[in-house]
C-alpha cells in the first residue's frame, strides 16, 4: 500500500512538474513573438543628424526632487529607458563609479538622460558604489611596506 501512494506522489509531482515547464515555455514563446512583432512594425529610429555638431547645454543647478521626478517619470526603475515610438539602433549600458558625492551624481543623471534619450538610443545607467575598504589597504606607507623588496 506505501509502495502505491509513493508511486502515485511520484507521478502527480512528476505531471505537475511538466506541466509547469509547458505553460512556461508557451507563455516565453508567446511573449518572444509578440515582442518580436511589436519591433518588426516599428521602423527603425532615424539617425539623429541634426544634433550631431551642436552643443548640449549642461544644467548645473539641481532641480527640486518632484521636478526631477515628473522629468525623468519615462525611465524604468533601474535608470533602464527606450524609445517607444521606433526601434532604437543603438544599446548602450553606462557605468558610473559612484562614492559619497549624491550632488554630483543628482546633475549628472539630470543631463545625462535628456542627452541619451535625444539620441533615441536605448540605454540604462548602472551606478555601482565602491566597498568600504580597510585603512591598511588606503594608507599608503602599509602599502608601501607590503610592496616587493
Amino acid at each position: 500500500m506505501l509502495a502505491n501512494v509513493k508511486l502515485l506522489f511520484f507521478f502527480a509531482t512528476f505531471s505537475a512538474v511538466n506541466l509547469f515547464w509547458i505553460v512556461a515555455f508557451h507563455w516565453t514563446t508567446s511573449r518572444k513573438m509578440n515582442e518580436d512583432l511589436v519591433a518588426n512594425s516599428l521602423g527603425l529610429c532615424h539617425e539623429n543628424q541634426e544634433n550631431l555638431g551642436n552643443t548640449f547645454k549642461v544644467n548645473l543647478n539641481l532641480l527640486p526632487m518632484p521636478n526631477r521626478t515628473e522629468l525623468f517619470k519615462e525611465v524604468a526603475t533601474g535608470g533602464r529607458w527606450a524609445p517607444t515610438s521606433c526601434k532604437p539602433r543603438d544599446h548602450v549600458a553606462i557605468i558610473i563609479p559612484y562614492r559619497d558625492r549624491q550632488e554630483h551624481l543628482d546633475i549628472l543623471l539630470q543631463n545625462l538622460h535628456p542627452f541619451l534619450q535625444s539620441q533615441k538610443c536605448q540605454y540604462q545607467i548602472f551606478v555601482v558604489e565602491q566597498a568600504q575598504q580597510q585603512d591598511s589597504l588606503t594608507d599608503p606607507s602599509l602599502l608601501i611596506k607590503r610592496g616587493p623588496n
